[in-house]
Order: C-alpha cells, then structure tokens, then sequence
C-alpha cells in the first residue's frame, strides 16, 4: 500500500456500516473507529492491520481505500475473510451393537461444518475390518478389538483430541449356566429326600435289628489269694 502526498488510507469492510480504522499517509498518525476502538491495530510500516477477538459479525469483504488529498478514491485493495469456529470435542461415547459383537464409539463436538475426523489405535491404524459413517463421527469395531482409541477433530483454525479405552470385561454367567445349577441343586436334595424315606420304610419293617457291635475282648479276671501260717 503506497499512500500519496496529503492523503489518506482508510480500511473499510463491506457490508459493515462505517469504516474500521483511517490513516493518515502525511504524518503517519491513524484513528479506529468507535465499533473497533480496543480490537484493532495497524502495523504503519507494512500496511497490515490486525484485528482482535473477531466474531462472526467480523466476515464480510475488506479493502483498502487510498483518497487523495480531496478524499478523491484513487485505488482500492480487496480481500475477502471468514470466522470460523474453534472446534471443541462435548463427548466421546461406546455402545455395543450387532448383538454385541461389534463397539461403535462416537464423537460429538460443536465447531464448523467444514471440519475433519480422524481416528487411531493405540497410535497406529485402525484394526481390520472397521466402519466409519458418512461424516466419520462414528467407529465401528469387532468387540475384541481391545485399545485405546483416539479421535481428532479439525478445522483450519483448530485441532481438538479425545480418547476412550476398551478393555476385556468377564463375561457375565449365561441364562443357561444359572438354570443349570439351579436344576442340579434340585436334584441333588431330591436324591437325599429319597434316600431318607427308604432308610425311614426299612426302619419300620425291621424294628428288632439293631446295629451289630463287635465283641468286647476283656482281660482275664485275676483273684487274690492271701496265705496265713498255722501256728
């Protein structure tokens, strides 16, 4: 940008309605305009203006306008610049699915649609035979694809991570393996029920029989015999 003599430069953005900052080509001295008063400056030397906490009001088209000393327009510079939103990852989730053969992880996250979702394993490729959706915001692996996962989430002003580990959990005991156990139990106290009532009809038909003992050995009675002299 090359000002003339007793002119002067002023940064405008279409469609806003009025000026951002105005610059004065003979003592280099400018001005912001009261909308941009603590989020703008100029860089005199280069010409670049830089503004601050820009938000989504701040797109439009830029230009440069170069007046004379009359504030005759002598030439204008256009640019064009749009906001975008810092992406910003809200949760990371799994759920199993296919009959809990397969885990599908997904990533929400608030940001431009203009983005890109990318996924790892443990900081490698992801296994064999995985499925991403459409906008790849959802993963889907084996359920024994065991790992740490990390998701990352771009835009062309920001990169935001998540990660989530699946790990081996025990299998929890099978509808059938409880009726199992619970049927044997059953049958192991109907099988004491019926040996107790045949001991008990037994009992009652031979009521003499007593249980035999074997024969008690005792030792041979000794007897004491005192001797006297006759006198």
């Amino acid at each position: 940008m090359t000002c003339v003599t007793g002119g002067y430069a002023i940064l405008d953005c279409s469609p806003k309605p009025e000026p951002i900052l105005e610059y004065n080509c003979d003592n280099s001295y400018w001005k912001p305009f009261r909308n941009y008063w603590h989020r703008v400056d100029l860089d005199v030397s280069s010409g670049c203006a830089t503004i601050r906490n820009v938000q989504k009001s701040d797109i439009g088209r830029y230009f440069w306008v170069l007046m004379d000393k009359d504030r005759t327009e002598s030439l204008k510079q256009y640019t064009r610049y749009s906001i975008m939103d810092k992406v910003s990852i809200t949760s990371l989730s799994s759920s199993l699915s296919n009959s809990g053969l397969t885990t599908s992880l997904r990533v929400q996250f608030t940001g431009e649609m203009e983005h890109t979702v990318t996924w790892t394993r443990d900081g490698e490729d992801l296994p064999e035979g995985y499925q991403l959706s459409e906008f790849n915001d959802t993963l889907t692996v084996r359920s024994t694809d065991y790992g740490t996962y990390r998701v990352t989430v771009t835009n062309s002003v920001s990169e935001d991570h998540a990660q989530l580990t699946l790990t081996a959990e025990p299998a929890p005991v099978s509808g059938r393996f409880r009726v199992s156990r619970i049927a044997v139990s059953i049958m192991g106290a109907a099988i004491c029920a019926v040996l107790l009532g045949v001991f008990v009809q037994w009992k009652m038909l031979n009521p003499d029989i007593k249980p035999q003992r074997e024969d008690i050995v005792t030792a041979p009675r000794t007897e004491r015999v005192e001797l006297r002299e006759s006198v």
